[in-house]
């Protein structure tokens, strides 16, 4: 009977890899990771197969750690199976933008050419499911049932821009003959469906490798095929166990043993056979099957049991005991010890001759000379002095002159250079000395003329520089440290510098367009304009982390659906509280086309996913959108070309009215120069060229920035608390690295700066109650306490 026992389908799994017009080793590239020994809760019994296209500088170490990388994340996540792939395409695109923002910062800066982009497909198989996410450009496909389907319609951006992928997902179910293709996209685009078709439909895997390479016509590609095959099913003789040494059951041995037992009985007698005791035999370990059969029914007894019921049982032959043979322990140890002490009797002996010659020379030696010379025999100085007379004596060597010359100048370029580096090395510690000495001169000229005062700053800054240069000479000098701390303490007094220590929270990568922050409680949103996403993050409870250990999905992102509609390109938002008619709080989001994504954290649908709701404005601005803010329940968009900021009065949780005009009269600078808008009861608007106007009540209120140190360089954005009563206003300088703190007149009132965080500000926001400053700085958020 045929063996009818259920296998699982293993795929046949073939790789290609087009490159200057040349096939080439593509394990780089394409792979099916085999799972780890131990794997996160749900991904048993799942293959993971991976297809990396990346550009043409990337290198095969890049390769296998993006692959290391996927795998690890893939295997390690446990849950659902497209938790799992994301998971996978996150860690991958979070190792491929390290690698680049590593090259775009070293020097020189010729490394830009080794940044590599590409795109990553990953597939996980589990049972008849099939799941496929993609990150970056790529077309997967499959021929199911003879039927051909492609996947990812839509333009992805490449692996490796950013810290976020942005990941599509897709699930087919896989049977018995059907044909996976995770391809380059270039493939695709080369030939049609049909003939990717017909190619796919091949019988051998060889034969589809090659109708691969033939379409893409030497284009560089990467392709990874995955068929699968129905089991084979095999024939198979029932399984004969061998029976062990000391059972008595002949039944259980071989076929074979026993026919060569019978002939051996056919050929003498019985009664001799049972006397002659047979050895007994060790029959061969049994073979590992490939899976337990279940035994046989048998209605009566097989051959092997009617053959062993004709022969007698034979008597084992009784074992011999083992006759000891040459001498016992107790003589062989015997000999050793006397071997040893043979030894031992020589060396003693040895050593005493030795010594015995080596005291006789010394004696000799310490003789007179004319009578150790009579004590030798006539024959050993005969020998001496005929050794004497034949020895040639040595010529004279000749002088080089060259080498003399070479020298006598080496001496004194020698004594040069000693006397040099003697000077410099104690010439370098008087310097040293002098400048400490210096910086405390003019430390103690300032305390003198008065710590905190104006006229002592050219004292502190003079200190400042003489302390920084004698850190130069030695920078793990304690005092001179000590001294320049206490020179820039006095300064930042007077500077009203406040040193923050931020800690970093995320790295969000760098972008092309500033980034905009919003803060409410423990809750912090981040928009990204040009890659079109908010995601969401939360500060722990003791305010030095994320609860997130990596960068979320995005929570919101342009192409999303929502019901019918496609969510459009996001411009700005803002966190809306009740009031007016409006009874709950939620984030809001304004798209391009006047249309409002609102979304509440303390809401949810029924499975725990996220509760997004999108309605359209009554009247959307006229024209380009260029800030969002909300105060009270009321929302107010700033129209760049209509030169007007409009309020939107809330019906409920939407915006469907008229919105009303906010200046009755032009404002006095166009709008169109605004980088940000701000509001508190009181809006104030933030220009290009560092301007800060203050509105309340339509009316132009005083606001003139005066006492600011070297003036403000580069202001980016701006922010204030609309839930503090202070008034103040912070304002980033990214020209000084540093962010303004302003009274509600616009006084300068103190200046925060953090060593390395605030170089590349892009925006803020600021919590006074929790005593928090956020920032997003060189593509990293950071979060900070105030003083």
């Amino acid at each position: 009977m045929p063996n009818t026992t259920s296998r699982p389908i293993e795929p046949i799994i073939g790789a290609l890899r087009v490159a200057g017009g040349a096939s080439r080793d593509a394990e780089s590239c394409a792979a099916a990771p085999p799972p780890p020994p131990r794997v996160a809760r749900g991904r048993e019994n799942e293959r993971l197969f991976l297809l990396l296209d990346l550009d043409k500088a990337a290198s095969p170490h890049l390769y296998r750690e993006l692959r290391e990388t996927a795998a690890q994340a893939y295997w390690s996540t446990a849950g659902s199976v497209t938790a799992a792939l994301r998971k996978a395409a996150a860690a991958a695109s979070r190792h491929l933008f390290r690698a680049n923002r590593a090259l775009g910062s070293a020097r020189p800066r010729s490394d830009l050419s080794k940044q590599c982009y590409g795109s990553l497909t990953c597939a996980a198989w589990h049972g008849e499911d099939l799941f496929i996410a993609q990150s970056g450009p790529a077309r997967p496909c499959i021929l199911h049932e003879g039927f051909f389907k492609c996947f990812c319609d839509e333009k992805l951006p490449q692996l490796g821009m950013s810290s976020l992928t942005d990941v599509r997902l897709y699930h087919t179910y896989v049977a018995t003959g059907d044909t996976l293709l995770l391809a380059s996209p270039d493939l695709l685009r080369e030939a049609h469906g049909d003939a990717l078709a017909r190619v796919l439909a091949r019988a051998e895997m060889q034969n589809v490798m090659a109708g691969l390479e033939q379409i893409g016509a030497g284009d560089d590609l990467v392709a990874l095929v995955v068929r699968w095959e129905a089991p084979v099913v095999r024939w198979e003789a029932p399984v004969v166990r061998w029976a062990t040494p000391g059972k008595p059951t002949v039944g259980r041995e071989p076929l074979l043993r026993l026919r060569r037992q019978r002939e051996h009985l056919a050929e003498r007698p019985i009664e001799r056979s049972i006397e002659r005791p047979v050895e007994p035999h060790q029959p061969p370990a049994p073979r590992s099957q490939p899976s337990p059969r279940p035994e046989p029914v048998r209605s009566g007894p097989d051959m092997s049991e009617r053959i062993g019921q004709a022969i007698p049982r034979l008597k084992p032959r009784p074992r011999p005991k083992p006759v000891r043979q040459g001498p016992g322990l107790g003589e062989r140890m015997g000999q050793g010890i006397r071997r040893v002490g043979r030894g031992l009797g020589r060396g003693i002996v040895g050593a005493g001759a030795w010594l015995a010659g080596g005291a006789g020379a010394l004696f000799r030696r310490m003789l007179p000379g004319p009578e150790r010379e009579a004590r030798r025999p006539e024959r050993t100085r005969r020998q001496e002095r005929t050794r004497r007379q034949e020895r040639t004596r040595r010529p004279v060597p000749k002088e080089n002159r060259t080498v003399m010359a070479i020298i006598a100048l080496s001496i004194p370029i020698l004594v040069a250079v000693v006397v040099a580096l003697a000077y410099g090395s104690f010439g370098k510690e008087a310097r040293f000395q002098r400048l400490i000495d210096r910086a405390q001169e003019e430390i103690t000229l300032a305390e003198e003329t008065g710590i905190a005062s104006e006229e002592a700053r050219s004292h502190w800054e003079t200190a400042l520089e003489y302390a920084c240069a004698a850190i130069e000479w030695q920078p793990d000098d304690l005092a001179a440290a000590a001294l320049q701390a206490q020179a820039q303490a006095a300064i930042d007094v007077l500077d009203s510098v406040v040193r923050l220590s931020p800690i970093h929270l995320v790295d969000l990568g760098m972008g092309d367009v500033a980034r905009q922050l919003v803060i409410h409680g423990q809750a912090i949103f981040v928009l990204d304009p040009a890659s079109g996403w908010v995601i969401q993050l939360t500060l722990n409870s003791t305010g030095d982390g994320v609860i997130e250990q990596d960068v979320p999905s995005p929570l919101v992102r342009t192409g999303q659906q929502i019901g019918d509609r496609e969510i459009g390109k996001l411009v700005g938002f803002a966190w809306v509280n009740p009031g007016s008619e409006r009874q709950t709080s939620a984030l809001t989001i304004l798209e391009e086309n006047g249309a409002l994504v609102s979304y509440d954290p303390a809401w949810g649908d029924a499975e725990g996913e996220t509760s997004l709701a999108r309605s359209l404005l009554g009247t959307p601005p006229t024209g380009a959108a260029r800030a969002v803010a909300s105060f009270e329940g009321r929302l107010y968009i700033l129209d760049a070309i209509a030169d007007q900021i409009w309020r939107y009065e809330p019906r409920g949780d939407t915006y469907p009215e008229q919105p009303d005009r906010y200046f009755v009269t032009p404002p006095p600078k166009p709008l169109a120069d605004v980088l940000d808008m701000a509001i508190d009861g009181n809006i104030y608007l933030l220009y290009a060229d560092g301007t800060i106007l203050k509105f309340l009540q339509r009316e132009l209120e005083s606001f003139e920035m005066r006492g600011i140190p070297d003036g403000l360089g580069q202001a980016v954005a701006f922010t204030v608390d609309r839930d503090s009563r202070s008034g103040m206003v912070y304002v980033a300088d990214r020209a000084n690295n540093r962010v303004i703190e302003l009274k509600p007149d616009g006084t300068f009132h103190a200046q925060l700066c953090a060593e390395g965080a605030f170089d590349g500000l892009e925006s803020l926001a600021v919590d006074e109650t929790a005593g928090r400053l956020y920032v997003i700085s060189g593509g990293r958020l950071y979060v900070a306490s105030l003083p």
